[in-house]
């Protein structure tokens, strides 16, 4: 399977440039201390996984496998 696809199936997959105001208090908010980040987040806002730096294909679908908001799995 695909990055891409599981992605798109799974997830909604904003892209956030570190300039503005609001984007600075993700940074802040999130404790990114690195670019690229990639934050995976319960709908309540709550951080159920964290990557930063480059990853490749298999470890972008290593990030997925596991993980869980409110007991159900988020990718099957």
């Amino acid at each position: 399977m695909e990055v891409g696809d599981v992605f798109n199936k799974h997830f909604i997959n904003p892209q956030v440039d570190i300039v503005s105001e609001e984007e600075i208090k993700i940074v802040k908010d999130y404790e990114i201390t690195a670019t690229p980040t990639l934050l995976f987040l319960a709908p309540d806002g709550q951080v159920i996984n964290k990557a930063s730096g480059y990853q490749s294909q298999q470890e972008l679908l290593a990030l997925t496998r596991g993980m869980k908001v409110e007991g159900k799995p988020v990718c099957e």
